[in-house]
Formats: C-alpha cells, sequence, structure tokens
C-alpha cells in the first residue's frame, strides 16, 4: 500500500531586514520580490490570480505570497521578512507599497507571468492593485 502524502502548513521562507536605513530597506523587499519570483514555476496553480504583498504594520513584516481570485486559497510558499520597527517613520507603509510597485515595473522575473500584483495593509478585502 502506498501512503498518500499531504501538506498542512506553509512553506516559509523567513528573513530578516536588520536595518532602519530605507535604502536597506529598499533592497530587502526588491530581493524579497526576486525570492518569490524565483518559486513562481512551482507555486502558480490553475486558480492562482495574484501576487499578494502583505504589509503587517504592527510588526514590522512584509508577507509575499501567491493567491487565488478569492484571495483565500494560498500557494504553498510564502516569503516573509521582518523589518526593525521604525518609531518615527509613520510613511512607512505608502514607502513599502511604493518600492513594490517601483520595483515590479522592471522585474523581468514577474513579467514571465501573468499574475496581477495587490497589495494591502488592512486586511485582503482592501487590496489595491499596484
Amino acid at each position: 500500500m502506498l501512503l498518500q502524502w499531504t501538506q498542512d502548513t506553509l512553506l516559509i521562507h523567513d528573513t530578516k531586514c536588520l536595518s532602519l536605513e530605507h535604502p536597506a530597506m529598499k533592497s530587502a523587499i526588491e530581493q524579497c520580490i526576486e525570492k518569490a519570483c524565483s518559486l513562481l514555476a512551482s507555486n502558480i496553480q490553475d486558480d492562482s490570480l495574484y501576487l499578494l504583498f502583505e504589509w503587517f504594520d504592527d510588526a514590522a513584516t512584509l508577507k509575499v505570497l501567491v493567491t487565488d481570485s478569492s484571495k483565500t486559497q494560498d500557494a504553498p510558499q510564502v516569503i516573509r521578512c521582518q523589518f526593525m520597527r521604525l518609531e518615527n517613520d509613520a510613511e512607512i507603509t505608502e514607502r513599502v507599497q511604493y518600492w513594490i510597485k517601483d520595483y515590479l515595473t522592471t522585474c523581468a522575473s514577474f513579467m514571465q507571468y501573468s499574475l496581477v500584483a495587490a497589495f494591502h495593509f488592512q486586511g485582503r478585502e482592501h487590496c489595491v492593485l499596484l
């Protein structure tokens, strides 16, 4: 008898950006995007639609994942990057969104796929397209 295997948990590729400097943070975001794009071939499923960027301001954490049109069926591999908490940067959410959008405009590895880039910081029901 052959066993049938299932995967119950996500495979999270975890990293940290230990710098508070904006150029280092921007570079970390770009590296997260490239890592996510390097996994697209194995992460995209028939119903995949979005490359979703989730920003959690309270934890200063960015997650990048592939999901479907309802944003409920996520692909198994997720990128997560935790940043140092910026006490005095009230505009960090806007900066993160801008850095992602700016990088994606010239990201050849992303352009190879027919995914829609989306960003949220207040829940998946409040996504904006990039």
